[in-house]
């Protein structure tokens, strides 16, 4: 053989190795890239131009309609957006679609907007469900801090309304008495690393548009534990998890709505997993065993 046909020989093999290496690229790509949503950036009401939409993820291949798991973003109310709902490719691949929402911030509008958009969101998704390609009969709610206060308080305060009722609702260390987050604070001995709680400019405060140390009952009104006295219904089944080191909001919080739950319904209507060494999400909370139990929950509820 030629020194030629040699040379073309060695770049035919080096072409085809970068061939591979290529394939090998867009493969690890494509298997560590986010799933790309069913439907971006959908509107489901109108008071805000950005903030009343919603993403929709939907499982491949589903042999009947998905339940689905309605994320709800944190970010002390005043921060924070849709674009990374937690879980979601073991979501998908476990056969649940997932909605992911964004609703208006403190900035935007006083509670209970917040409130109110998550029902919006709820209707809407329930309403239109055959369409969108999932079960409108089985729809959790899921969300962390400022989000799994919502999820809580949406769960409590529609369980009598049968076009925005869910049957799950899943809250990770999200607060529960607005009125007792400081002092629960200090009676671990710390401040919120947010800054002290129940001042004006406390997350909480914002959110009331007034300052929660002097406006308790307002607190108390926009808090998960304020619609359980009132509620005449079986609220849906919670999964509540609190890390024992969070240092944002105290576990006292989610101990407080647990209890409140099933000292009124019976022990079968909440669940607290208190999460060791836990601190306000990530670290503990994205471990194997703490996502194994969010899934078994929502198959257990929604299948």
């Amino acid at each position: 053989m030629t020194r030629r046909g040699v040379l073309w020989m060695g770049l035919g093999w080096v072409a085809a190795l970068l061939a591979i290496i290529g394939l090998g690229v867009v493969y690890n790509n494509a298997q560590t890239r986010p799933p790309q949503p069913t439907l971006h950036h959908v509107e489901y009401g109108n008071l805000h131009p950005m903030r009343n939409r919603f993403d929709l993820y939907l499982p491949d291949a589903a042999k009947q309609r998905p339940p689905l798991i309605i994320w709800i973003h944190g970010g002390a109310w005043r921060e924070g957006n849709k674009d990374h709902p937690i879980y979601l490719r073991r979501f998908l691949k476990e056969g649940f679609a997932v909605a992911s929402i964004n609703y208006r911030l403190s900035g935007d509008a006083i509670w209970p907007a917040q409130l109110e958009d998550v029902g919006a969101a709820i209707r809407m998704l329930r309403g239109n469900a055959d369409r969108l390609g999932f079960d409108g009969n089985r729809i959790a709610l899921f969300g962390a801090s400022a989000g799994g206060h919502l999820a809580a308080s949406a769960g409590l305060a529609y369980a009598f309304d049968n076009r925005a009722k869910v049957q799950a609702v899943v809250d990770w260390y999200g607060p529960t008495d607005l009125s007792q987050m400081g002092a629960d604070m200090t009676a671990l001995g710390k401040v919120s690393t947010l800054g002290p709680n129940g001042t004006l400019t406390s997350p909480e405060s914002l959110l009331i548009g007034a300052e929660v140390a002097k406006n308790k009952g307002k607190a108390i009104a926009a808090s998960p534990t304020g619609f359980i006295a009132g509620l005449k219904v079986q609220p849906p089944p919670f999964l509540i998890m609190h890390g024992d080191a969070d240092q944002i909001v105290a576990p006292a919080q989610s101990q407080r709505l647990h209890k409140m739950l099933t000292d009124k319904f019976g022990n079968g209507v909440s669940d607290y997993v208190p999460i060791h060494r836990g601190t306000h999400g990530k670290g503990a909370f994205l471990k194997p065993a703490v996502e194994e139990r969010v899934v078994l929950f929502l198959k257990a509820t929604l299948n």
